[in-house]
């Protein structure tokens, strides 16, 4: 199921709209997918500073008020309407990255966010490999052009995660 035909699933459906008149300042902030599963959209409520997910699958079900991972940044809405790549063309060049510059890793899974960043929005594409790597690809909505890649090892966020404790 495309990104578009997903979102209009969620906004067709009887349980968004039961909650969406209840929440009328919530927007859409995000959409992610993991290795061709359910989309996820995620409405974010500026009254109550929290998330509310709603799946994707053969019905409809939403998580309510989950905490949002803050990076100091506002949340902003997600501009669909400007989202001019689909998410099977973003994927493919973010493959076409990990192929170019990081062609010894084999990928176990793959996770999609659209959101915006910046002014922009962006599709991050997250690689989890074998060898216990995230690539990260940022590919513009827009236009498809890379925007950034990264290589982070699990042992660095094991590290991290033991000098804080």
């Amino acid at each position: 199921m495309t990104l578009h035909s997903a979102l209009e699933k969620v906004l067709s459906s009887e349980m968004f709209r039961s909650w969406i008149s209840l929440h009328s300042k919530a927007f859409l902030a995000h959409a992610f997918l993991m290795s061709e599963n359910a989309w996820q959209f995620g409405w974010y409520n500026p009254d109550n500073n929290k998330i509310t997910t709603f799946i994707v699958e053969k019905d409809i079900s939403k998580i309510e008020n989950q905490e949002i991972f803050s990076t100091g940044e506002p949340v902003k809405p997600l501009p669909v309407d400007k989202v001019k790549v689909t998410e099977t063309i973003a994927i493919q060049k973010a493959k076409e990255v990990l192929e170019k510059n990081y062609n010894n890793e084999q990928v176990l899974k793959i996770f999609l966010l659209l959101q915006l960043l910046g002014e922009l929005p962006i599709y991050t594409i997250t690689f989890f490999t074998k060898s216990l790597n995230a690539i990260t690809v940022k590919i513009s909505a827009i236009d498809g052009k890379t925007a950034s890649h990264t290589k982070s090892s699990f042992t660095d966020f094991s590290r991290v995660t033991t000098q804080q404790l």
